[in-house]
């Protein structure tokens, strides 16, 4: 009976939390953050000031991104995005869990 008590309780407080297994996790301006799969960013659509909350894009790379978009038209998928001056495959991948082009 003392292990059924024991085994209540443990399962009531596992079934309290709330496990996100679609959510990223990433580190910005020293801050751990979570982001959903719904929250990604759209590089077709965002702003440069957006694009700088993707971690290792700060406003030069950002500003390149906008351009890019500009003078060639939206990006066709994300892999598209090493076509920008300043992105490689390595940053490609670091951003790839946290962006879209929807």
């Amino acid at each position: 009976m003392k292990y059924l008590s024991v085994l209540l309780v443990i399962l009531t407080l596992g079934f309290g939390f709330n496990f996100n297994v679609n959510a990223k996790t990433f580190k910005t301006n020293g801050k751990t953050q979570t982001v959903a799969q719904a929250e990604k960013i759209n590089i077709n659509t965002a702003s440069i000031e957006k694009l700088m909350e993707l971690k290792g894009i700060g406003p030069k790379k950002a500003k390149a991104i906008v351009e890019f978009r500009k003078k060639n038209g939206k990006f066709q998928k994300v892999e598209d995005l090493i076509l920008v001056k300043g992105i490689g495959k390595k940053t490609l991948e670091k951003l790839r869990p946290f962006i879209t082009v929807r």
